[in-house]
């Protein structure tokens, strides 16, 4: 389906991702799991998460490096999830021990009152 998110759209079959290991793809507009389906020439790759059908089950090996290299990148600012530093700041690295504690509940009004006031005496 490449560019749009619109399935079972006839264009899409001209539509590329960009990603090499993906065939172009109508996508599913009912949402169905027809894993026979060919429209654009090939199978359709209707098991994947990036078609719109109700059989999810898959990544391809490229969708699989292309978010890896979403996540990598400085671009999106995400390349700092997996560092000793992010995981220390939010308090996730490995080997911490978590200290299990009681909940306390903290419950506080700005106004006064919030549909009606009432004078309790």
């Amino acid at each position: 389906m490449g560019s749009t998110n619109s399935p079972g759209v006839a264009s899409n079959c001209s539509s590329d991702d960009g990603i090499g290991d993906t065939p172009n793809t109508i996508g599913t507009a009912n949402f169905t799991c027809n894993t026979a389906q060919s429209i654009c020439g090939a199978i359709d790759n209707v098991q994947n998460y990036m078609d719109y059908a109700s059989c999810h089950y898959m990544f391809t090996e490229g969708q699989k490096g292309a978010m890896h290299a979403a996540l990598n990148s400085p671009v999106g600012g995400r390349d700092n999830l997996s560092t000793p530093s992010n995981w220390n700041a939010n308090r996730t690295e490995i080997g911490r021990v978590i200290q299990t504690c009681a909940p306390v509940a903290d419950f506080t009004n700005q106004k006064g009152c919030l549909c009606r006031c009432f004078d309790f005496v």
